[in-house]
């Protein structure tokens, strides 16, 4: 645990010593590592059982657990046993990342908006949740390559249009059809090529609002 504890909070490149002390202990820090941050009955005898089961964890308090993962295996296994278990809360997925400290930090932050954009949600991952945590930094520049991709399209000014006549119309497909002249055989066409492009899908709200967000910065 003096181990897990120094991985928490350690940010800087491992050293070879630390490899070593991490190869004794069963992880391989030579592969990106991804935290799985879990909120809930952590002194139950059943969550117990289950770190037994996945030795690499630390305890951040008296309701918090991170869970230190290297393999799709154990990442796949992990995540299934603690849907099934009643002690857990929430769940949230840091990404992958060099230094494991850097992925605990994502997973807090993803648990950290994430019950507040889906309250209801058990689990939040880094990656999908990213766009709105970069919303509370000063420096959207990471946030304005969503739009590149349309940019690079030969037919970057009708799908951009085709984004704000959406917003416009409140996503009323036979009114923005209408806006622009086209069939809505064709709406749905654009609307497909443009999450093809940028990974957006328009017609879901939240992913609306990240396309949105990149045509301001942009």
């Amino acid at each position: 645990q003096k181990f897990y504890y120094e991985l928490v909070h350690r940010k800087i490149e491992y050293d070879d010593e630390f490899h070593q002390r991490a190869k004794t202990y069963g992880i391989d820090l030579t592969k990106k590592c991804q935290v799985i941050l879990v909120e809930g009955d952590i002194n139950s005898q059943s969550f117990r059982t289950l770190c037994h089961k996945y030795s690499h964890y630390s305890e951040l308090d008296n309701s918090k657990v991170a869970f230190f993962v290297t393999t799709n295996q154990i990442y796949n296994t992990l995540l299934k046993d603690l849907e099934k278990s009643k002690e857990i809360n929430k769940v949230s997925i840091g990404g992958e990342e060099k230094i494991a400290a850097a992925s605990l930090e994502n997973a807090e932050l993803a648990m950290e908006f994430g019950i507040k954009i889906k309250s209801s949600a058990s689990i939040y991952s880094y990656d999908d949740l990213k766009f709105f945590i970069h919303l509370s930094y000063d420096n959207k520049a990471s946030l304005v390559s969503l739009i590149s991709n349309l940019d690079k399209a030969g037919n970057k000014l009708e799908l951009i249009q085709t984004i704000q006549v959406y917003v416009e119309e409140n996503g009323d497909i036979n009114n923005v059809a209408n806006r622009l002249n086209i069939h809505r055989n064709t709406l749905n066409y654009r609307l497909e090529r443009i999450k093809q492009l940028t990974g957006k899908n328009p017609k879901n709200l939240l992913e609306l609002f990240e396309l949105l967000g990149g045509l301001i910065w942009r």
